[in-house]
């Protein structure tokens, strides 16, 4: 087949394994300008995006048109606590809509959709802003101290919200009721056990916890106190900044709290039309209202598939179709042994190489390790806590593995692109998180 746009305009972002089904969803709410309104008057869309095996291209110029649309706009403290209010509200619908019928959940879904292009790529704009409002006031290690602080969230996303109150709860059941979602993602059904809350408390220091916690509250609010007697007129990069790094994280959450929600009535979707939930997941949003392909093609894209959407319509392709897209997308790195990155928390270290693709991965992390995926997510937290460094293909200052990094002083080096294509299990490697540069020894 042939795209509207060549290969050079694609952008590899990060490994997220969504199911067709969910992955259309992504593609025609990020594409229709109609649900942006409630918080761009100007929007730009994302139209063009290929996922192969769980990765995502997107087009660089969309990303970039869609992040200066919401900067451009998203200008005072009360334009950006409307926005806030308004991301709460479409969450909030989301979250009935897992209650109702297929056709309302997939339209509260859609329309969620400009959380996940706008916040993610609006952090680049929103840094590099109060980066140079600072550097007019302070030296160069000043402003990185301060960033650096300023790029933990004040707000609790659910990940740390769900250790406070597992420190606090006197009833295990209801806790997990509560948070029986927070391992599931992509779709998948995978419910928070008593046995896991009960080891997990088992493991915590409720002492040391609770006060590094306080702690740390107390100086992110002094950064944002001092950053914003810093900027004066345009103190509300520093509540734009902060709404950014909760938000990125929430905003997966509330994407995957939904799907989990919402995985039984969908298997009974499946049933009632003899399919498996699995076989379900991979048609599209469209298969699964008109019209669902035979068992023989779900079953093909189970093994390999991937989704694109391309001058407006959306596809999966499986068998030859999707050698063609591999081949389109893939670029030729083996013969690298060094590579770059941007760093989100200093230090240099050296390593063995676990590639951390899933949940299946998370045994293989020993102390010390280097943990190298696509991008880190709240539920890799265990893990991170175990390695010595991180490496990640994604990421800007405010996603989740420079957060954490910061947060537990280890290098890190993100957006390297090819981080988890380049390396393998057992390499041995030096990530030098002083200068971003990760090299094979």
């Amino acid at each position: 087949m042939t795209f509207a746009l060549p290969r050079h305009q694609y952008l590899r972002t990060v490994r997220r394994p969504y199911p067709p089904f969910y992955a259309s969803l992504i593609f025609t709410g990020s594409a229709n300008p109609k649900h942006y309104y409630f918080a761009l008057k100007k929007p730009s869309t994302v139209r063009n995006i290929i996922v192969c095996d769980g990765v995502w291209y997107y087009v660089a110029r969309e990303l970039r048109a869609c992040g200066r649309a919401a900067f451009r706009e998203w200008n005072s403290a009360q334009i950006i606590a409307r926005v806030q209010r308004a991301f709460v509200q479409r969450e909030q619908e989301l979250m009935r809509a897992t209650k109702t019928n297929l056709h309302t959940y997939v339209k509260a879904y859609e329309r969620y959709m400009p959380a996940l292009q706008t916040i993610w790529n609006l952090d680049s704009f929103v840094a590099a802003a109060v980066r140079h409002a600072m550097h007019r006031k302070f030296h160069a290690p000043a402003v990185e101290e301060l960033m650096d602080t300023l790029n933990i969230p004040l707000q609790n996303n659910f990940y740390k919200q769900e250790e406070c109150d597992l420190l606090n709860t006197r009833d295990l059941h209801a806790h997990v009721r509560k948070y029986d979602w927070i391992h599931s993602r992509y779709g998948e059904v995978r419910p928070y056990t008593i046995a896991e809350a009960r080891a997990k408390r088992a493991g915590m220091d409720k002492t040391a916890l609770i006060a590094g916690w306080r702690k740390e509250k107390r100086k992110v609010r002094r950064a944002i106190r001092d950053a914003k007697r810093m900027l004066g007129s345009r103190a509300y990069l520093i509540d734009l900044l902060q709404f950014i790094i909760y938000y990125r994280t929430q905003r997966t959450d509330i994407i995957n709290k939904s799907s989990y929600l919402f995985a039984p009535k969908l298997a009974r979707f499946a049933h009632a039309r003899g399919l498996t939930y699995d076989q379900m997941l991979h048609c599209t949003k469209d298969e699964v209202l008109q019209g669902a392909p035979s068992r023989t093609i779900l079953n093909a894209r189970i093994r390999h598939h991937a989704t694109i959407i391309d001058r407006g319509g959306v596809s999966v392709l499986a068998g030859k179709d999707y050698d063609r897209i591999k081949a389109f997308v893939d670029k030729d790195v083996a013969r690298v042994n060094r590579f770059s990155g941007s760093v989100a928390s200093p230090g240099r270290v050296t390593g063995i190489v676990k590639i951390i693709l899933g949940r299946d991965d998370f045994s293989k992390i020993k102390k010390g390790d280097i943990l190298v995926a696509g991008m880190t997510t709240p539920q890799m937290l265990p893990i991170m806590k175990k390695a010595g460094a991180f490496v990640t293909d994604e990421g800007g200052i405010t996603c989740h593995a420079a957060i954490i990094s910061r947060e537990l002083k280890k290098p890190c080096i993100i957006g390297t692109k090819v981080a988890t294509r380049v390396l393998k299990d057992g390499d041995r490697v030096e990530v030098d998180a002083e200068r971003g540069i990760v090299r094979r020894l």
